[in-house]
Formats: structure tokens, sequence, C-alpha cells
């Protein structure tokens, strides 16, 4: 069993310490969303982008540097992850709009829902785009 376990985790190394790195992210996007638009009353839309481009920033220089360790071509790896991340922020504001305007849930219980859907396809397009093994 523990032999499993071990073989387990070290096939998933990579997607597990994402993720632990996707929680910071997520972690700092959540709470700047929560301090912009519940705090100081900021539009939830506006919010969003700030909370989301700081979410990126940090998930991109902590996998760069501690998870894939590949800091070659630093800035041009970083548009790539943007780049996705700007697309997560239009799903982002889609899920939101339709999750608030349309459902009618709370800010905050769309913007949990909204980070899991968004990280399952950012990851994926990281991983195989930004970076990908030379």
């Amino acid at each position: 069993m523990l032999d499993r376990l071990i073989k387990t985790y070290q096939k998933n190394k990579r997607f597990i310490v994402y993720c632990l790195i996707g929680f910071t992210g997520v972690s700092l996007d959540f709470f700047i969303f929560y301090l912009l638009n519940n705090q100081l009353g900021i539009y939830y839309q506006y919010a969003n982008v700030i909370s989301v481009s700081l979410g990126i920033a940090n998930n991109f220089v902590l996998n760069a540097f501690f998870n894939f360790k590949m800091l070659d071509k630093f800035f041009s790896r970083f548009l790539k992850f943007y780049s996705i991340g700007l697309l997560g922020l239009a799903t982002s504001a889609l899920c939101l709009y339709l999750m608030i305007e349309i459902l009618t849930l709370e800010t905050i219980v769309a913007k949990i829902l909204t980070i899991f859907i968004v990280t399952a396809i950012q990851y994926t397009l990281n991983k195989k785009l930004t970076f990908k093994q030379a």
C-alpha cells in the first residue's frame, strides 16, 4: 500500500506541487477579490481583473522557480502563462456573470466555483504550452 502511494506521488509530483502553488494563487486571488469587492465596494468584474492578475503573476513565478524549474525564456514563458491566465480571466468573468446575474448565486459562492473551473483549464494549458519540455 505504501509503495503504491509513493509511486503515485512520484508520478504526480508536478501536479501536486502545481496544485499547492495554485492554492497560494487562489488564496491571493480570493483575498484581494474579497478586499476590493466586499470591503472597498469595487465592482466585482473590476475586482476580479485585479485579483486574478495578481494570482497569475504569483503562480507563474512560483511554478517557474520551484515546480517546473524552467528559468530559460523567462519573459516568453511569462507571456504564455499570462495569456493562458487571460483566457482564464475571460472564463472567470463569464462564469461570474452567469452565476451571479443569471443564476443569482451569492458573489463569493460564484467566485469559489469559478476558481475550480478555471484552475482545471489553466493547468492543462500551462503544462502543454508554457512549461512544455523542449
